[in-house]
Formats: structure tokens, C-alpha cells, sequence
């Protein structure tokens, strides 16, 4: 995974929102940004099994055009190795205390679909 990490092009909090919804249209964006490199996806009380959910239709119709993603518990996070360049977007208090702690810089979870769909 780390050779993995290394070579992302965005790492993705995801996280349900107020009214306990998924970010299905967040979860596609991040996997249509994966062309070129994986997409790292820090999962915050959503399960792989409800992320594969959404994306198997995605990926059996991609023809492995995409790298993919990658799933990391939020509470593994703050050891992943992520490159320099790669935007992070962060969603809860958490992920961004613990990235505030080691200096690493972010974005606002709002600004991630817009710029993983290059807008």
C-alpha cells in the first residue's frame, strides 16, 4: 500500500453527511478522478462493503481504465504516507487535527468534488 500512497493523486475523507446520508456523487467523483493514479479514501464511519456498493456498477463498466481507490479506516490516517503534491480534503475535526499537528495542509471536504472533476 505504501508504494500505493505514494503515488495518489488525492486523498478523500469520506463521511456521512447531517442527515446521514452517503456522498455517493463524492465516492463516483473520486473514483472518475482515479485515471491516472488511485485516489486514497479515508473512510469515517462508512464501511468498505457500503463503498463498494456504489462503485461496483462504476468499475465493471470502466474496462480498467482507472487506477482505483484505495480504503483507509479515518483512524489510521494520520500514518499514511501521502505525496507532497496530492490534495487532501478534509471533512472532520479529527482528520484535521491530526494533519494540522504535522504541518500537513488541506481543503475544505466542499471544495473535493469540484476539483476531483476538474472544475
Amino acid at each position: 500500500m505504501y508504494q500505493l500512497a505514494q503515488r495518489a493523486c488525492a486523498l478523500v475523507e469520506i463521511a456521512r453527511d447531517a442527515h446521514g446520508r452517503i456522498p455517493v456523487s463524492l465516492i463516483a467523483a473520486a473514483y472518475n478522478a482515479s485515471k491516472s493514479a488511485p485516489v486514497i479514501l479515508v473512510l469515517d464511519s462508512i464501511s468498505a462493503a457500503e463503498v463498494d456498493a456504489i462503485l461496483d456498477p462504476m468499475v465493471a463498466g470502466s474496462f480498467r481504465e482507472y487506477q482505483g481507490v484505495i480504503y483507509v479506516d479515518a483512524g489510521e490516517a494520520e500514518e499514511l504516507p501521502v505525496h507532497p503534491d496530492a490534495p487532501i480534503f478534509a471533512h472532520s475535526a479529527a482528520l484535521r487535527n491530526r494533519l494540522n499537528a504535522r504541518g500537513i495542509s488541506y481543503q475544505d471536504i466542499a471544495r473535493a468534488e469540484p476539483t476531483l472533476l476538474g472544475s
